[in-house]
C-alpha cells in the first residue's frame, strides 16, 4: 500500500510538471484577435477525473507557497488553492545573456520584458466531506495589479477577463470556471500581458479565487475563498525604441486646393496643400524579430523638422535643380496641425501659418480621412462596452503638439517642434482611421500618438506659372524630415535620442496633366469579383468570373490628380456579343453617374449639373474585336441622347460622359453599370469568337476653350485579354492588368461553390470541445438542364493540429455520415465529404461536427489561435482554390488538471 501510495504521489508530481511546462507560454501575447477574443470572461464544462487531493498529497509544505487569507471549508466541502512562487514563470523563451534595459535572462528571475508574459499558476483542490462526489461547482478568480497604470500609461493587463480603466488608474480581470465534478486539482493559469511599461517599474499582482456556488445552489455568502496578496512584484525591463513615420493623402485624394481652408485667398491662387501625417510608434528593439523588451517614452518627445525641394524637368537638358528658398521659390509652410477625428472645424495653433494669418477657424470635412489612426478616442467612451469599436483604429489620446515658427535658409527651412502629455492605453491600432479593413500599423507597431500637418505648397511650376513660363513638363518633389532629438524621462530628465522619418510629396505639372482610369467588373449587388483589391476594389483584376447567366456592372473611375478646366468626355465601351445594357440599366446608370458628379478644385462635389450630359452610342463599325474594342473613340460612336432614340439604330454599346467644367483632385466615378451577360460559352471568348471585354476611354481638356484634349493611355499597350481553356480553367492573364488600367476582362463559368463556417464560441478553454458548422452553397446557372446534372462535389474541412476530430459526431444534413479522414504530415489532418448534385438532390447540406482541443498538440503560449478550412472541388467551379476556401478563426486559453490516481 506504500508503495502504492508512493509511485501515486510521483505520477502526481509528473503530471503536474508536465501540464505546467505546457501550460505556460513561451511564446509572448500580440496576437489582436487572441487579445480581443481573450476578453470572454465564462467557460463551462470543465471535464476533471474523479478522486481526491489537497496539497499534502502533493507533497507541498506552506512555505513553498505564497501566503493564502480566507476561509477554506464549508460544510460540504475542504478548498484549498495555493500558487508556488517557483511555478511563477516571468517571461518566456529565448532569453537574452544579462538582464540590462530590454533583456531577461531567465524565466524566473523576477524580472520580465515590456510585451512579454508573466504567469501565476494558481492550483486548486475541492474534496467534499459527505458526498463522495460534488458536481457544478463555479469558481471565480479575480484580481488587481499594482502598478498597472502609472503616469497616463497601462503599464500591463490581465489575459483573460482583464479590464483596465485608465482614469482610474485600475487594473483588474475577473473570470469564472465551472468544475463538472470534484476529484482533481485544477491548475488555472493567472497571465498578466506586460505592456509598455517604465523600465525597473515593480508590477504585482492580488489573486482571490471564490467558491461561488455547488449544484446551483449559492454560496458566496459563505465566502469560501482564498486570498493571495503577498505575491512578488516582478521588475519590467523596457528599453525605449520609439519611431516615427509619416502618411499621406486624405482618402485616395492627395492634395486640396489652398482656397479649400484659406477662402480669402485671391482667386488665382494656384497653390495645394497636402494632408500629412506623422505618427510615433514603437517597434522592434535591433535585432529582435518581435517587440519584447522595447517601450515607451515617459515624458516629452523632442523633434524637427527639416524641409527641402527640387523641381525636376521631364527634358534631359534642364535636369534637376534644387529649390531656394531664398531666391526664387515661395518657402513650403505648415498651415496648420490639428487631430485626426470627427471635428472638422479646425482652429488654427500657434506659429502655424493660418495662425499667423489670423484666421479664427477653417473646415477641414475630411479631417476622418488617412493613412493612419485617430489622434484619440473620445474620454467617455473609454470604459464602453464596445471600445473594441474604437481601438482598431484609434491612439489612446495623442497629447499635445507643439511647433516653432520656421526658420528658412537657401535650401532648408526647420521647424523645431515635441509632442507631451499623451495617453497610453493597453491596446493599439492596426488600421486607419475611417476604414476597418486598410492597415495602418503591423501588429509590432505600438502607435501612440498621431497628428495631421498641413503643408502648403506654392506651385510655382505649373504649365506658364511664375516659374514655368517656358510651359516645361516637369515634377517638383517637396522633401520632408522628421528627426527624433530626444525625449524625458519620469524625473525630467532629457535622453539624447536620434531617428529619422522622411517622405516626398509632389507636384506633377504636365500641359497634359495628371490622370489615370480604374476599370473592373462587380455584382450588381456590389460584391468584387476576381481577386480582391484591398482599399481599391475599382482596380483591374484580369479574373473576374460568373456562372451562366449571372448579371454584372462595370465600375470605373478616371483620377484626376490636377486642375482641369475643360472637363472630360468619359466613354464607357463594351462587347455588345457579350452583353446587353435594357432601359431600366441605361436609366440607372445615367442617374448614377450624375448623381456622382465631379470633382472641384475646392474638393467638393458638382452633382447634377446641367454641365454634364450622358448619352448612349452605337457602333460606327460592326466590330467587337479585342484591338477594335481598345482603340475605339468617341467618334466611333453615333450618340443619342436617350436609350431609346439609340436602341433604334442598333444596340447600345457604349455610354458617353461629358463633363465640361472645371474639375480639380479627386475621381469622375461610374460605380453602376449593369449588365445582362448574353454569353452562356465557359471561358473569356462568346459564340461569336470575341472577347467578354469592357474598356473606358477618356480625353481631357487643360483649357475651358476645349482647343486641345489628351487621350489616356493614347500610347499604351493591350496585349491581350485573359484566357481560358475549354474547362474553364484560367490559362493566361490579360496584359496588362492592375491599377491604372483602363479595361478588364470576364470570364464564364458553369458554377460557384461557397461555404461558411460557424462554431459555436469564438473562445474555448483547452478543456472544451469545438462545434463546427459548414454551410455549404453550390450555385447553379438558372438556366441549366436539372434532368442531366450530374455534378459531383467535394467538401474538405481542414482542421489545424492541436484538434481532434470526435469520430461519429459528424452530421451531413439530417444524416450521420463519417468523413473520409486524412492525415497531414504537419499534424493537421483533413475531413472529406462528398456529394452529388442531381435533379433530385439539387442543393448541398450543412456539415456539424465536434472536435475535440488536444492541449498536448497545440502551439506554445496560454492562449493560441487555431484556424479551421474549407476547400470546395468539383469539376464545375474552375476558380483558383483561393476563391473556393473560407476559413473561421477561434482562440483556445489553456488551463491544466493534475490527476490524482488513488481516493484516500
Amino acid at each position: 500500500m506504500r508503495i502504492r501510495r508512493t509511485c501515486s504521489l510521483l505520477l502526481v508530481i509528473i503530471v503536474l510538471l508536465g501540464n505546467l511546462v505546457d501550460f505556460v507560454s513561451t511564446g509572448y501575447a500580440e496576437s489582436a484577435l487572441n487579445q480581443e477574443q481573450g476578453q470572454e470572461k465564462k467557460a463551462e464544462d470543465v471535464t476533471v477525473l474523479q478522486g481526491k487531493s489537497d496539497m499534502n498529497i502533493m507533497g507541498l509544505s506552506p512555505n513553498e507557497v505564497v501566503v493564502a487569507d480566507g476561509k477554506k471549508s464549508s460544510n460540504l466541502f475542504d478548498f484549498e488553492a495555493f500558487i508556488k512562487p517557483s511555478d511563477i514563470v516571468d517571461g518566456t523563451a529565448p532569453f537574452d545573456s544579462n538582464d540590462e534595459a530590454g533583456n531577461d535572462s531567465s524565466p524566473n528571475n523576477g524580472i520580465v520584458r515590456t510585451f512579454d508574459t508573466v504567469t501565476y499558476p494558481l492550483k486548486v483542490t475541492i474534496n467534499p466531506k459527505i458526498h463522495d462526489q460534488l458536481k457544478n461547482i463555479k469558481l471565480k478568480i479575480t484580481g488587481t495589479l499594482e502598478n498597472g497604470i502609472t503616469n497616463k500609461r497601462v503599464n500591463a493587463k490581465f489575459a483573460v477577463g482583464g479590464k483596465e480603466d485608465l482614469e482610474k488608474e485600475i487594473v483588474s480581470f475577473d473570470m469564472e470556471y465551472m468544475l463538472k465534478e470534484t476529484g482533481n486539482s485544477l491548475m488555472i493559469p493567472v497571465t498578466v500581458e506586460v505592456q509598455g511599461a517604465e523600465q525597473g517599474l515593480k508590477l504585482k499582482p492580488n489573486i482571490k479565487i471564490q467558491v461561488i456556488s455547488v449544484d446551483g445552489e449559492d454560496i458566496t455568502n459563505e465566502n469560501v475563498s482564498q486570498s493571495f496578496n503577498d505575491i512578488n512584484p516582478v521588475t519590467a525591463s523596457g528599453k525605449v525604441n520609439v519611431k516615427a513615420k509619416f502618411s499621406t493623402h486624405y482618402a485616395g485624394m492627395p492634395r486640396l486646393a489652398y482656397s479649400v481652408f484659406n477662402p480669402k485667398v485671391d482667386k488665382d491662387d494656384r497653390s495645394f496643400i497636402f494632408p500629412v501625417v506623422l505618427s510615433l510608434f514603437v517597434d522592434n528593439l535591433p535585432d529582435r524579430s518581435d517587440i519584447r523588451g522595447a517601450t515607451f517614452p515617459i515624458g516629452k518627445v523632442n523633434y524637427h523638422f527639416e524641409f527641402s525641394g527640387r523641381v525636376d524637368w521631364d527634358s534631359q537638358s534642364m535636369g534637376v535643380e534644387k529649390l531656394d528658398f531664398e531666391g526664387k521659390d515661395t518657402p513650403f509652410k505648415i498651415f496648420n496641425h490639428q487631430a485626426i477625428d470627427d471635428v472638422s472645424q479646425k482652429i488654427p495653433q500657434p506659429n502655424t501659418e493660418s495662425f499667423e494669418l489670423g484666421l479664427e477657424s477653417y473646415k477641414d470635412v475630411r479631417t476622418i480621412q488617412s493613412g493612419s489612426a485617430k489622434s484619440y478616442i473620445p474620454k467617455e467612451k473609454w470604459n464602453a462596452d464596445d471600445i473594441e469599436k474604437y481601438t482598431i483604429n484609434s491612439v489612446w489620446d495623442s497629447g499635445i503638439t507643439q511647433i516653432s515658427k520656421p526658420k528658412v535658409s537657401k535650401e532648408v527651412i526647420n521647424y523645431e517642434g515635441n509632442v507631451s502629455d499623451f495617453t497610453i492605453g493597453s491596446t493599439f491600432p492596426t488600421m486607419i482611421s475611417h476604414a476597418n479593413n486598410v492597415v495602418a500599423f503591423n501588429k509590432n507597431q505600438k502607435a501612440f500618438a498621431t497628428t495631421r500637418f498641413l503643408i502648403h505648397t506654392p506651385n510655382e511650376y505649373y504649365p506658364l506659372g511664375k516659374n514655368n513660363k517656358i510651359n516645361k513638363a516637369n515634377n517638383v518633389y517637396y522633401d520632408l524630415k522628421c528627426i527624433i532629438d530626444s525625449y524625458e524621462d519620469s524625473q525630467g530628465n532629457v535622453v539624447p535620442y536620434n531617428t529619422t522619418a522622411a517622405v516626398t510629396i509632389n507636384e506633377r505639372n504636365n500641359p497634359k496633366g495628371s490622370y489615370s482610369i480604374q476599370t473592373t467588373f462587380h455584382t450588381p449587388e456590389g460584391k468584387e469579383l476576381g481577386t480582391p483589391n484591398i482599399g481599391y476594389n475599382a482596380v483591374s483584376k484580369g479574373d473576374p468570373t460568373v456562372i451562366v447567366g449571372q448579371k454584372v456592372k462595370v465600375v470605373s473611375h478616371l483620377n484626376v490628380r490636377a486642375v482641369t478646366e475643360g472637363g472630360t468626355t468619359m466613354v464607357y465601351k463594351w462587347n455588345t456579343d457579350s452583353f446587353y445594357l435594357t432601359k431600366q440599366y441605361a436609366e440607372s446608370a445615367k442617374g448614377n453617374m450624375l448623381n456622382e458628379g465631379y470633382p472641384t478644385s475646392t474638393g467638393e462635389r458638382i452633382k447634377n449639373s446641367d454641365k454634364q450630359v450622358i448619352s448612349f452610342g452605337i457602333a460606327k463599325k460592326n466590330d467587337n474585336s479585342f484591338d477594335a474594342l481598345t482603340q475605339n473613340k468617341e467618334e466611333d460612336y453615333e450618340w443619342y441622347n436617350t436609350y431609346d432614340e439609340a436602341i433604334k439604330y442598333g444596340e447600345v454599346g457604349a455610354i458617353k460622359n461629358d463633363i465640361n467644367a472645371v474639375m480639380g483632385d479627386g475621381e469622375v466615378v461610374a460605380s453602376f453599370i449593369p449588365f445582362d451577360v448574353k454569353t452562356k460559352k465557359v471561358g473569356s471568348v462568346n459564340e461569336k469568337g470575341t472577347p467578354n471585354i469592357t474598356v473606358t476611354d477618356s480625353v481631357i481638356y487643360p483649357t475651358a476653350d476645349r482647343k486641345v484634349g489628351y487621350r489616356i493611355r493614347e500610347d499604351g499597350k493591350y496585349n491581350n485579354f485573359t484566357e481560358y481553356d475549354e474547362n474553364g480553367n484560367l490559362t493566361k492573364l490579360q496584359s496588362p492588368v492592375g491599377g491604372t488600367i483602363n479595361f478588364e476582362t470576364l470570364g464564364i463559368i458553369n458554377g460557384e461553390t461557397s461555404s461558411d463556417i460557424k462554431t459555436n464560441k469564438n473562445t474555448y478553454y483547452s478543456s472544451d470541445n469545438v462545434n463546427v458548422t459548414v454551410d455549404n452553397l453550390a450555385k447553379l446557372p438558372a438556366e441549366i438542364d436539372f434532368n442531366s446534372l450530374d455534378e459531383k462535389i467535394e467538401m474538405r474541412v481542414k482542421i489545424p493540429k492541436g484538434l481532434d476530430y470526435v469520430v461519429g459526431s459528424a452530421k451531413y444534413g439530417d444524416q450521420y455520415i463519417e468523413p473520409k479522414i486524412e492525415q497531414q504530415g504537419d499534424g493537421s489532418n483533413h475531413l472529406v465529404w462528398y456529394d452529388t448534385l442531381t435533379r433530385n438532390n439539387k442543393a448541398l447540406k450543412k456539415i456539424n461536427f465536434e472536435a475535440r482541443i488536444n492541449p498536448v498538440l497545440l502551439p506554445q503560449g496560454n492562449q493560441v489561435g487555431l484556424e479551421i478550412q474549407n476547400v470546395m472541388s468539383s469539376s464545375m467551379d474552375t476558380r483558383l482554390e483561393k476563391f473556393r476556401t473560407s476559413s473561421k478563426n477561434i482562440s483556445v486559453v489553456k488551463i491544466g488538471m493534475v490527476g490524482v490516481s488513488e481516493t484516500i
